[in-house]
């Protein structure tokens, strides 16, 4: 499924994270249904008020956003990096969701990997500072100062899939929006989660 998705985007200075992981949930959705659609993260920026445009945001809320008003074509309404006037009225909503689910799961991993099995890629919320993230190239991903206080996240990525390695035992594969010089393939990182 990766080779049908779009590359990487870059949120770059905004802090928009909440966007990209929505849009790149959805973009693996629609991919897996033989759809090759490119949706809107300044769509979300910018005309998602109860999101905080670049200053951070609950991928709830934007999924509630386009679950009502829809999401519009990417590679129409382009992603400025800043947050914008509203332009919904020109690029309007080229896909509107029915329902989303969302949820805690405590921990329990082998639930997690059922859900990314049955339904694809989930929206995760992760911790990033205080750590050496930001540098991650390739591999599998390991911070022991990574910790499961769900208070401290402050970064969300999309969760695409998961595997087993002999020397570290299971990890996720998770979509970034951090651009194509972030991390392994440009697509994904290998990480583990001990918590």
């Amino acid at each position: 499924m990766f080779r049908f998705m779009p590359a990487v985007r870059n949120q770059g200075k905004c802090g928009s994270c909440w966007a990209f992981s929505v849009v790149s949930a959805l973009e693996y959705w629609n991919a897996k249904r033989g759809k090759r659609l490119q949706f809107s993260e300044q769509d979300l920026v910018d005309c998602n008020t109860r999101n905080k445009a670049c200053n951070g945001g609950n991928p709830y809320f934007a999924f509630e956003y386009i679950k009502h008003s829809g999401i519009s074509d990417g590679r129409r309404y382009k992603y400025a990096e800043q947050r914008q006037s509203c332009r919904k009225s020109q690029f309007p909503s080229i896909l509107q969701i029915k329902r989303f689910c969302t949820g805690t799961l405590n921990g329990d991993e082998n639930a997690l990997k059922s859900v990314v099995a049955n339904y694809g890629p989930v929206v995760v919320l992760i911790r990033t500072s205080n750590t050496d993230f930001d540098f991650y190239k390739r591999g599998i991903y390991d911070d022991p100062k990574c910790g499961s206080d769900k208070r401290l996240v402050d970064h969300a990525v999309t969760l695409v899939g998961y595997g087993t390695d002999s020397r570290y035992g299971d990890y996720w594969l998770i979509r970034n929006s951090w651009g194509t010089s972030w991390g392994e393939n440009v697509r994904k990182l290998r990480f583990i989660n001990n918590n």
